[in-house]
């Protein structure tokens, strides 16, 4: 068999002559189809394999650095709401006084303030 030659099932009896001739036969078959894998010689296999761990070593490092850009993300998402929580309480503060206040104007028992004062609260 010559390097990268096609190996094709139905021709059961050479895939059989390969699998008892070679020692690493897995490693060595790439599937080209349903039916059809190509042979490498040990170094395009040892090439593919070294391949394989690269991309899966690469795939690995976007998973965790889409994982700490997802947390990140969530972290800045928490601050904002704490924010805008925080903005909401003082809104409702501000509210609170100013119902206050306009109570306290309106209340004849209080003291009387200048009319423009009364307009501007």
């Amino acid at each position: 068999m010559s390097v990268s030659e096609p190996v094709h099932l139905e021709n059961k009896r050479t895939f059989e002559n390969i699998v008892q001739s070679e020692m690493d036969i897995p490693s060595r078959l790439i599937p080209q189809s349903s039916s059809t894998f190509m042979l490498l010689d040990e170094e395009e296999a040892s090439h593919v394999a070294k391949t394989r761990k690269l991309e899966i070593k690469l795939l690995e490092i976007k998973i965790k650095t889409e994982e700490k850009r997802l947390l990140a993300e969530e972290r800045r998402i928490e601050a904002e709401e704490r924010r805008i929580e925080a903005e909401e309480k003082r809104i409702e503060a501000f509210t609170a006084q100013r119902i206050y206040f306009r109570q306290l104007i309106n209340d004849k028992t209080s003291i009387s303030l200048p009319s423009n004062v009364k307009n501007k609260l």
